[in-house]
């Protein structure tokens, strides 16, 4: 009796440290290889870091290229949270795995693989329907933005 419960204690510890993450937040960088950025000038990287307090989220994405370095920042408030949204803040609506989010002009559509060790967006830019779509797929780091 002993044994058994020692074996599943030890079997639910190993369970729980590989147990995937669905969470978002923290850093992602693009797998440029397998991502769809569309026509245009290509980065040689692309970096988003991912900051949820409260019912707000941060992105902050780095894209590098020859020329140097593009560092945007766009804020969401998820939706529901406040009954006003702010000028130049954004939605935002999770259900399951996937992430609504919508900021002048921009609508993207966020889901965690499985493993959650993935993240991908699909990326719509201008008015639909002729709005530009990417598509992006980004690896959880372990690195931090600051």
């Amino acid at each position: 009796m002993r044994l058994t419960a020692l074996l599943l204690t030890v079997l639910t510890v190993s369970v729980a440290r590989n147990a995937p993450t669905r969470e978002m937040c923290g850093m992602w960088v693009t797998d440029l290889t397998k991502s769809d950025l569309g026509a245009g000038a290509r980065p040689t990287q692309l970096i988003l870091n991912v900051t949820r307090e409260g019912n707000r989220l941060k992105v902050i994405e780095v894209a590098s290229d020859e020329v140097g370095a593009f560092v945007a920042e766009r804020r969401y408030v998820f939706k529901g949270a406040t009954p006003r949204v702010e000028k130049d803040v954004g939605t935002a609506e999770t259900t399951g795995r996937v992430t609504v989010l919508r900021c002048s002009g921009r609508l993207e559509r966020w889901s965690i693989s499985e493993n959650g060790f993935e993240l991908i967006v699909n990326r719509w830019i201008g008015d639909l329907p002729t709005a530009s779509h990417h598509r992006l797929i980004l690896r959880r780091s372990s690195g931090n933005l600051e």
